[in-house]
């Protein structure tokens, strides 16, 4: 979610600074897009891991709440729509940025194992 968010926000900040190059745009949109095949599997199976006995449920429920967020998410980016790129960048790099704070939240970093064979006495 990282890589998704720093992308995102380099593809807005590079609209806002003028910079935003053709092949610029290509390879931030590349990468914020293809993390998305990173992300929505395994953060898919998380969510159910736990939901087996009503998994098609589970799916269904994440399958609306996906698509629902979408129509609001175009309807504000349509909304603020002012004839240029920059709503829809703004809301992909806001998406971005929730996402990562969401991850690092939900899925804080524990601490690593101390072997017992390397550890200090």
């Amino acid at each position: 979610t990282v890589v998704y968010a720093i992308a995102a926000v380099a593809l807005a900040l590079a609209d806002q600074a003028g910079v935003a190059t053709l092949p610029l745009l290509c390879v931030l949109l590349f990468v914020v897009i293809s993390s998305m095949g990173f992300l929505l599997p395994p953060s898919t199976m998380l969510a159910m891991e736990a939901h087996g006995a009503i998994a098609g449920t589970a799916a269904a429920l994440m399958g609306a709440f996906q698509v629902a967020l979408g129509a609001i998410g175009s309807a504000i980016v349509a909304a603020l729509d002012d004839g240029t790129a920059a709503p829809m960048l703004q809301a992909i790099a806001g998406c971005g940025v929730a996402a990562a704070l969401v991850a690092n939240l939900a899925f804080p970093k524990r601490a690593a194992p101390v072997n017992a064979g390397t550890a200090a006495h």
